[in-house]
């Protein structure tokens, strides 16, 4: 298996994650008034428009509202939309992550949302010996910013298939580092491209990887419409520091604006939309 990143690269990402102290806010006390409310209410409209689109969305119409299903991600850390997950829909969560750091950080979320921690397995996911274990366990396999670091996509696709039950949902999503979202990482974090495969990265190259027997699809497009978004962005410091804040600020503006548009269908293109999200179920 061809990987464009490594493991001890993982390990620095989740490791940093679990060494950061916890930071306890006061709860706000809302205080009566027009502002108040207005407040209240305009702040859903800034939320992250793809994160809504996603959700309220795509996975509202596509994903089994089944209490008790067995789901997992592949390449889970830290965990949280495992925890939403379970909170949304009721599923049973399942991860698995081969970086150590990234396996233990799950496992704290997990304990943290009263989760089973034991859930969290960390093993390479396309090693003979969890697939063998685990193949036809779950009722969802979803991977998310996962593929995109491999160049071998037909044993990476078949590896979340062998997981997932007949009858299953199968649920992938990555970024796009292409068009204008490659300009925005270009200028502020270029050395990340090389860690992703940008040739499945159109919507053509992506839904390709998904035509195969056994598996029915349901959807496939771009979503997000725009966002302002470069891993990292929070290490940046000087000019860089102030023009991304700039851009952020502004794209929660956008955020409101698509929002009121577009609902919850986006105006998707080529050059513009920030992920691609492919979903299917396995027939045999």
């Amino acid at each position: 298996m061809s990987r464009l990143t490594e493991k001890d690269y993982w390990n620095a990402v989740y490791l940093g994650a679990l060494t950061t102290p916890k930071r306890s806010r006061p709860k706000a006390k809302p205080s009566p008034g027009l502002k108040t409310t207005l407040k209240q209410h305009l702040s859903q409209y800034w939320r992250d428009y793809s994160d809504y689109q996603e959700w309220e969305g795509i996975y509202e119409s596509f994903l089994p509202k089944t209490s008790g299903l067995k789901v997992i991600e592949i390449g889970s850390a830290p965990g949280t939309n495992l925890v939403r997950l379970h909170q949304t829909f009721g599923y049973d969560p399942y991860g698995v992550e081969y970086a150590e750091s990234g396996a233990n950080l799950n496992r704290d979320v997990f304990s943290q949302h009263g989760l089973n921690p034991n859930n969290v397995i960390r093993a390479d996911a396309f090693s003979e010996g969890f697939l063998t274990r685990y193949e036809g366990y779950f009722d969802l396999v979803i991977s998310r910013g996962f593929i995109e670091h491999f160049t071998e996509m037909d044993k990476v696709i078949e590896a979340h298939l062998r997981l997932l039950k007949p009858g299953g949902k199968l649920l992938v999503t990555i970024p796009r580092l292409i068009g204008v979202p490659h300009l925005l990482f270009r200028l502020f974090h270029p050395e990340i491209i090389p860690m992703h495969n940008l040739n499945i990265m159109s919507k053509k190259s992506f839904a390709s990887l998904f035509r195969r027997a056994g598996l029915q699809s349901h959807f496939c497009n771009y979503y997000g419409t725009f966002k302002v978004h470069v891993c990292g962005a929070e290490h940046l410091s000087g000019y860089q520091a102030t023009v991304m804040n700039f851009l952020m600020n502004c794209q929660l503006v956008l955020n409101m604006l698509f929002r009121l548009a577009f609902g919850k269908h986006g105006a998707e293109s080529y050059a513009f939309s920030p992920y691609l999200i492919y979903i299917g179920t396995k027939t045999r």
